[in-house]
This record gives structure tokens, sequence and C-alpha cells, in this order.
């Protein structure tokens, strides 16, 4: 037998305070101690022959945590069922006391989810812009993908030549606040130009938003430029400020071994077969870009039109753990070192805590959602949507995907993000198909 007492804490947490009964406690721990006997060794007896007597004297702080843990174990779902609990995550123990003739007494915090309502998440006003690809913005991108798929040589007179308009070079770079290295960038790929303003990863032409003239260096040519940080830098706290920016010229590749390349390539039939395909490649990815761009305005607007005053920090703290270990990741694909890694991302606490409070209030309004319009979310559609994000390149990490009963064969954490993923998407649907959406034509030159 035992006694629970509920306090609510906050909106959001919970506090449960439980008292075992000195009878339950006794059993428990004479069953515990039984178990415990069997292997216990001592010197002068052999294995399982201890004395309990001498067992429980010499065990006791063992004795004691298993009897806590069984416990814990056998009477936490029963207390959570019978109280109507909804906890979010693994709770937290503040106490759990065990005297001997006396009551065991636990207590522990969990968090739930706020109750509120929604505000308005129909009929909503959305602006779209759609991104358009201009011909000089393809013919560079179209460059690019050449360069990235062909090897091109070097001249020999490479270290006495210098970087002209239309050239690729590969350039070395530090960003420095205040005399601290913030950023560090090693043998990115770059196509010069008067209107360097593509980024695609690996491959760029232009300094993180900033645009740096280069024409004129020589290999092995070191310069220092000053700089303001774009707003849509690497890092948004840095936004605005200015900073030092050190650049070195590692390679050159001239503009005549591109045009020698694709008059040579020219001959080639399967060359505009191949240009087609990343100009389809290229709409594509406007078209991808324009979708996601107007998702994110659905979410700034339910955000803004449903702000929520409370927020579970245990739901705050899985997506700061998700969204560091993604920038983390990124980061080391880009080479850089893992101790400068660490350091930017613990620079960077604030800005991840911030985000994070945002995500985190997006799954709330999201499952809110669900609920209120009663949005289906199937196991054939959840396996769909599996099979879907595989497809489409693991981005997801949804690797682990297999075939099958998903009760079987989906592990639980995979499952969550399946979820939480399909229930986004079709929330998205619903909001937009409720919206009045406005285009305008945005031109990416």
């Amino acid at each position: 037998m035992m006694n629970v007492f509920v306090e609510q804490v906050s909106p959001c947490k919970k506090r449960v305070s439980v008292d075992f009964e000195h009878e339950d406690v006794k059993d428990v721990l004479n069953h515990v101690l039984g178990s415990f006997s069997k292997n216990a060794q001592l010197p002068g007896f052999r294995k399982g022959k201890v004395p309990l007597s001498m067992v429980e004297k010499c065990f006791k702080k063992e004795l004691d945590q298993e009897c806590k843990t069984h416990l814990f174990r056998e009477t936490y779902p029963d207390i959570i069922q019978k109280n109507e609990l909804e906890p979010l995550f693994d709770p937290i123990v503040e106490e759990f006391s065990l005297e001997a003739n006396s009551p065991m007494k636990l207590v522990f915090l969990i968090e739930e989810k706020p109750d509120f309502d929604l505000v308005k998440y129909k009929n909503l006003e959305l602006k779209k812009n759609e991104y358009i690809c201009t011909d000089d913005f393809f013919e560079k991108n179209f460059r690019r993908v050449l360069f990235s798929n062909f090897e091109f040589k070097r001249r020999e007179e490479e270290e006495e030549a210098v970087v002209v308009d239309g050239d690729f070079c590969h350039l070395s770079y530090t960003i420095l606040l205040d005399d601290e290295e913030i950023l560090k960038r090693e043998r990115y790929g770059f196509f010069v130009g008067e209107k360097s303003d593509f980024r695609s990863e690996g491959w760029h032409v232009d300094c993180d938003g900033m645009s740096i003239p280069v024409a004129g260096l020589k290999v092995g040519q070191e310069e220092t430029f000053d700089v303001t940080l774009p707003e849509d830098s690497f890092d948004e706290k840095y936004a605005g400020q200015k900073a030092k920016l050190q650049l070195l010229v590692t390679d050159i590749f001239f503009k005549d071994d591109l045009d020698e390349f694709l008059q040579e390539n020219d001959e080639n039939k399967d060359l505009e077969s191949f240009r087609q395909n990343v100009k389809e490649q290229t709409v594509d990815m406007f078209a991808r870009q324009t979708m996601e761009a107007l998702d994110a305005t659905v979410f700034e607007e339910l955000l803004r039109l449903n702000p929520l005053e409370f927020v579970p920090e245990s739901l705050v703290q899985n997506w700061e753990i998700l969204l560091m270990r993604k920038r983390m990741n990124d980061m080391l694909k880009e080479g850089q070192d893992m101790k400068n890694v660490e350091l930017q991302l613990s620079k960077s606490k604030d800005y991840f805590h911030e985000k994070a409070e945002e995500m985190a209030k997006i799954d709330l309004l999201i499952e809110k959602i669900v609920e209120e319009e009663d949005i289906s979310l199937s196991e054939d559609e959840l396996i769909d949507y599996a099979r879907r994000m595989k497809k489409e390149g693991d981005r997801q990490g949804y690797e682990d995907f297999y075939e099958g009963h998903p009760e079987e064969k989906i592990l639980i954490e995979l499952r969550q993000k399946l979820l939480r993923g399909l229930s986004q998407e079709k929330v998205l649907s619903f909001v937009k198909e409720q919206a009045t959406v406005v285009s305008e034509n945005k031109e990416i030159s």
C-alpha cells in the first residue's frame, strides 16, 4: 500500500510524493535480500552460503539501493497511470529515503505539456517568395557542378599568376573578432566574379555572405580585410559586428583552362544532356527553397498568433542537444578541428537555447492542432513517410528504417522522429490549404 500526493509546481511541472508502508518495504527488502544472498561472497563462506544477517549488515548500502530500484521500477507505471500523469521524459528523483522500521519516502519531479488554447491557425494571410533562377545564376551553378564533377588541371606557372574574374580558386580564411578567432575555413572553393553570391555545401563564391575582392591576388599571398558580419552569417549572435577576415590564396584554376575544358566537351553529345539535368536540378532546388521558406513563414505566424508563455524545460533541453549535435557534425564535415568546434558551440549556447525554445513551442503547437482537427496519423502513413525520407537520402537520419511491422522493427526514438515529421507535414498542409497565400517573384542572379 502506498500513499501518493501530486503537487502542481508550475504549469509544466509536478512534484509527486509517495509514502510506502513499512510492511511493503519489508517484503521487498526480504525479496531483494534473498536474491542478493545467492551470489554474496565473504571470507570464510562459500558463495551463496553467507548468513542473511551478515549479508544484511555487510551489504546494507547495496541492498538499500537495490530495494529502491526494485520499488521504483515496479510502482512507477502504476503511479503514473492511476494519477493520470503524462510525463514527457524520465522523472527527476529529489528524495528517496529508506530508514529502518519506518516508511520509505519517494519524491520525484515530472514535466508535462502545458494546457493552452489555440488562438488562431486557420485562414492565415501568408506571403510566399517564388524564387526564380536567372540565366546568370544558372551559368555560375553549371560551372560549379562541372568543376565538382571533373578534374581541372592547374598551369605549371600558376605561382606567377593572379586571380581574375571567372577564375576558380581555393582560399583559406579566418575571421577574427577583437583579435579572437571565431571561424576558420580551410581550402574552400570559390568562383570569382562581380556577383559572387552563390553558396552551396563545400563550394563557395563568397566568404560566409561577405563579398571579398580577391582579383589580383597571387597564390600564397595573404591579405586582411575589414568586414561587417552579415545578418545571415554563420552565427546570428555575431550579425552586424565589425571583424577582420584574414585570407590566403592556396590554388588558382585559370579561366582559360575552364573555357578549354568546355570547348573540348562541347563536342561530346552528352554535355547538353548534362547541362539540362543540371538545370532541372537547379529549378527543383529553387522550388524546394520556395516551399521551405513558406513553411518557415507558417511557423512564424503560428508562433506570433499563438504565443506560449510556458514551455517544458525538458523539451527545450532535448532540442538543444539535437541542434548542437547537428551543428557539431556540420562543422566537422567542413574540416574544422574538434577544439574549434567545441569553442564555437560553447560561445553559441544562448543562440541554441533560444532556437531550441522556438522548436519546442512549434512541437507543442503542432500536437495541439493535430488534436483539435483530429488529424490522422496511421501506421501505413508512418511507414510511407519513413520510406519517403529514406528515398530522399537519409537526410533526416532515417537510414535505420526497416520494413515490416513497426512495433517490432522501428526503434522508439526513430518512431518519435517519424511521428513528429509526419505531424509537421500534415499540419503544414492543413494550414496552407486554409490560408490566403500571396506570391511574389524573387529573382536570384
